[in-house]
């Protein structure tokens, strides 16, 4: 006789399948950096093409901004951005160094800029943003998402992107969200990060006839 199958009756737990990972396209991201008000620009350009998380930028209780990014974090003469362990999520301060040359375009031509980067609701304008601009798809942390998947496309460099996330030593989990779970093109990617602010054109002079 074959014995009974002891599991037999019982409920088996089947492995939830990975949320698809949400992200804009470069079209989409130009959008939103086209319709978002002034004073939130170089927030969003710094979660879109640095990385930055949204809590990282604003708090409604940082009081007077002393664990939120700072223009004093932004070393603008060696390009790079130091998130400290009061700002950070993790409590571990980071530094980023060797970001994509369009974020430079987005962040004011001058370091002497003071406190807090963003100084309004920064979810309130980016929500009002993302209406604006039309855009439907939306998931918390997208614009990190956003950058994470471009970065990884553009440059092909996992170890690159991992550092700048903060995710090193867990590479084989930025493979799986952000290369295999995505469909972006190098070509895709390298257009990202090519985004920029339009600089008008000067009119040229008229002489009198």
């Amino acid at each position: 006789m074959i014995p009974a199958d002891p599991s037999a009756g019982m409920a088996v737990e089947v492995p939830k399948e990975e949320r698809k990972l949400a992200f804009l396209s470069a079209a989409e991201a130009a959008k939103l950096l086209q319709h978002c008000s002034v004073d939130i620009r170089p927030a969003i350009a710094l979660m879109l093409f640095a990385g930055i998380r949204v809590e990282e930028i604003y708090r409604q209780n940082a009081g007077k901004g002393e664990d939120v990014l700072r223009w004093e974090d932004v070393d603008f003469a060696h390009e790079a951005v130091y998130v400290r362990s009061d700002v950070a999520k993790t409590r571990v301060a980071r530094t980023l160094r060797k970001l994509p040359p369009n974020l430079w375009k987005w962040l004011p031509m001058s370091g002497e800029k003071k406190g807090p980067i963003c100084t309004v609701r920064l979810r309130e304008r980016l929500e009002a943003a993302r209406k604006a601009a039309g855009l439907t798809k939306w998931a918390k942390s997208i614009l990190r998402h956003t950058f994470a998947s471009h970065h990884v496309a553009a440059y092909g460099n996992l170890s690159a992107t991992a550092l700048l996330m903060r995710h090193e030593g867990n590479v084989e989990l930025l493979n799986r969200r952000y290369r295999e779970g995505v469909h972006i093109t190098e070509e895709d990617g390298q257009r990202f990060f090519q985004l920029a602010p339009d600089v008008p054109k000067p009119e040229s002079n008229r002489h009198a006839a």
